[in-house]
């Protein structure tokens, strides 16, 4: 295999024989050394399957492992700013499948809250990711009559009591919670974004 940060191709063969995803990490904690993250891989112009993933480094493949990085503030910046931009869009389906939990069985949609969650899930990972390389600028901003903080823990708080009531099937406590809480602060961290960019932007 033959391995590509950013266009260049970097020393392997200490990574002969070990699984590509301990590469990548490998290669990941090296980055965040330098202020840097990862934001693709691709193996011969494919991203990853799991399979791939978990096979031995082969220095004698001809595949190509193509890893592009950019700078943390960057990504941050960027990242901030597709979050704009969706969080509206996420906000309203979190309400309009709450709204359709009341009037559909759950075997009807479970694979739309799988779906929903999941995406949950994925920004809550943001917001932690954020906070941690920013644990003063960004946690502290204030939203509505709390922190950024505080709103973070409480929202991942929030999500578990919506995986709960699904579990136990209380979709009347599910959809109040999709409904009148969670997408209700999707759309006031929306509001945020630009702030929580000017302030990592300053910093």
């Amino acid at each position: 295999m033959n391995l590509l940060l950013d266009g260049g191709e970097l020393p392997s063969a200490d990574c002969v024989g070990q699984p590509l995803s301990q590469v990548l990490d490998t290669l990941a904690s090296v980055l965040a050394e330098e202020g840097r993250v990862i934001v693709s891989v691709q193996v011969n112009d494919e991203p990853p399957e799991a399979e791939c993933l978990a096979a031995p480094f082969d220095g004698e493949s001809d595949a190509v492992v193509a890893v592009r990085s950019v700078g943390l503030k960057e990504h941050l910046i960027a990242s901030l700013r597709e979050s704009e931009r969706l969080l509206p869009e996420l906000a309203l389906s979190v309400r309009e499948l709450g709204s359709k939990f009341l009037r559909i069985t759950d075997l009807d949609l479970r694979e739309d809250f799988s779906e929903c969650v999941s995406n949950l899930n994925d920004f809550f990972q943001f917001l932690a990711q954020l906070e941690a390389s920013t644990p003063g600028p960004c946690a502290n901003i204030p939203m509505g009559d709390a922190t950024v903080a505080s709103h973070n823990a409480a929202m991942r708080q929030l999500l578990e009591e919506v995986v709960s009531a699904f579990a136990a099937k209380d979709f009347v406590r599910m959809s109040d919670l999709m409904q009148y809480e969670v997408a209700p602060t999707l759309e006031a961290y929306a509001h945020i974004m630009p702030r929580m960019v000017s302030e990592i932007e300053a910093a």
